[in-house]
């Protein structure tokens, strides 16, 4: 009985993760107050940075970089099921020494994934800054 209501509050917690993101962040994007004239695209356009026919910019950089921070945010959300699930295992424990030390376990692996993923983020946005740096002459 105790994985069947694990399983299930971990499927509950994953919808309202989905529809919370899509409830918040939804509205928000295409919201035309936040639509604010900055004066940007004539900026872009001036530097030679046009958009594409549909208004989408199809650079290679651009959509690799929504994919990572797509993909950032996705673990983000993974990290915080992984410690609200571990911090409910800790709760359910009930004083049983193994299954308490399971549930500081499944912690501190969250946080150590975290921070490689983190370092990992860094060191190649650094390395790739270096590169762009040497080849462009751009410091980024």
């Amino acid at each position: 009985m105790e994985g069947k209501t694990v399983r299930n509050f971990i499927v509950c917690l994953s919808f309202a993760f989905v529809a919370a993101a899509f409830g918040t962040f939804g509205p928000l994007a295409s919201a035309p107050a936040l639509a604010l004239d900055t004066g940007l695209e004539s900026t872009a356009l001036h530097a030679g940075l046009s958009e594409g026919d549909d208004g989408s910019n199809a650079d290679v950089a651009i959509i690799a970089g929504r994919v990572i921070n797509a993909l950032l945010g996705l673990v983000g959300v993974v990290f915080l099921v992984l410690v609200i699930f571990a911090g409910y295992k800790w709760m359910m424990a009930r004083g049983n020494a193994k299954e308490t030390e399971d549930a500081k376990n499944m912690l501190v692996q969250a946080v150590i994934g975290l921070l490689i993923i983190f370092a990992a983020y860094v060191l190649v946005d650094y390395l790739l800054g270096l590169a762009i740096f040497e080849v462009v002459g751009v410091d980024l």
